[in-house]
């Protein structure tokens, strides 16, 4: 498809491609269009980070995870209530009760 695009006239590639989980798609993204750069989707990317996290945080999680990717700029993020005090902890405590500590 990829190719077929090329050939029909595709001159400049995209700047940026929002992947999900069609694992070759990608491959074949890279093979044809070096330029192009990747991001994952972030309602998959949301999603399996909150399939990680006991269930009594998760709407919680969810909340800073939008925070975070609708912040403006990285100084945002870093302003922002994802990274105060009390957000650290949860995230640390959720993930060792995820890995078992």
């Amino acid at each position: 498809m990829l190719q077929d695009l090329k050939i029909r006239g595709l001159g400049s590639p995209s700047k940026l491609a929002i992947r999900d989980g069609a694992l070759g798609f990608w491959v074949a993204l890279e093979e044809e269009f070096k330029e192009t750069r990747v991001q994952k989707c972030w309602v998959h990317k949301t999603a399996n980070v909150l399939d990680k996290l006991p269930k009594r945080v998760q709407a919680h999680a969810k909340k800073l995870v939008h925070d975070i990717y609708m912040a403006p700029t990285r100084v945002d993020v870093c302003n922002n209530s994802a990274s105060n005090e009390a957000n650290e902890r949860m995230w640390f405590n959720a993930s060792n009760s995820y890995n078992g500590l």
